[in-house]
């Protein structure tokens, strides 16, 4: 027959560590929990409660991020799929080497006219166009 054991465990005192800034330096300090006054308990039990939360929201957050990324990255996947053909560029900058859309010229004529017309009133008005 079993016989039911002396369960006494000796248990070391629960301490509570606060880490705190001290001219830009961390600096622990201990606390006996026994020792903290039931008010003192009733905020610390708060803190704990919120601290939890915050690490929760954390971890959900983190998570999330990584499913979007999944979501993102097979998305993107099935877009090239459906992609048309790509534009050919054919104007480059000769200086950057950056290559442009083929503008028709009806529109490098109306932006040429813009400018010029900018120009233009700039000298007569002065900055204030």
């Amino acid at each position: 027959m079993a016989e039911a054991k002396d369960n006494a465990v000796n248990e070391e005192p629960k301490v509570l560590t606060v880490t705190e800034k001290v001219d830009d330096k961390d600096v622990e300090k201990q606390y006996l929990i026994e020792d903290i006054s039931e008010e003192g308990l009733l905020i610390y039990n708060k803190l704990a409660i919120i601290q939890k939360q915050k690490n929760d929201m954390v971890t959900n957050a983190q998570f999330e991020i990584e499913k979007a990324d999944v979501l993102i990255n097979h998305f993107m996947a099935e877009l090239k799929n459906n992609l048309p053909e790509e534009m050919e560029a054919i104007d480059e900058d000769a200086k950057s080497g950056d290559k442009k859309p083929n503008w028709s010229h009806e529109v490098r004529t109306s932006w040429t006219d813009l400018c010029f017309t900018i120009r233009k009133h700039r000298k007569t008005y002065g900055s204030r166009f």
